[in-house]
């Protein structure tokens, strides 16, 4: 599963896009939305995963739905892959 807060579509649809041609199984919310029934939708990406790909930025950590997403993995014992995208940014905590 790839985590990411939507400014950064682009950027993770180019790795969702290789992932997929090199036969990786892998999932992204793509048409940004989730809205109908956010929580039920990322519970269910979340526990369908066998990792999830957090790609992490200022607006990731700031947003509500990707730390929520975030912790859900954790609790889930979901082994985590960050990747850092921002050049010189650290997350806070």
């Amino acid at each position: 599963m790839l985590s990411y807060q939507h400014a950064n579509q682009e950027l993770v649809l180019k790795v969702y896009k290789f992932l997929q041609k090199h036969r990786v199984a892998v999932w992204m919310d793509i048409k940004g939305g989730m809205e109908e029934h956010l929580l039920d939708s990322m519970a269910a990406a979340v526990q369908n995963s066998a990792a999830v790909v957090c790609f992490l930025t200022q607006k990731y950590q700031d947003s509500q739905n990707c730390k929520d997403e975030f912790k859900y993995a954790r609790k889930k014992d979901k082994p985590i892959i960050p990747c850092l995208i921002t050049p010189g940014w650290k997350p806070d905590g």
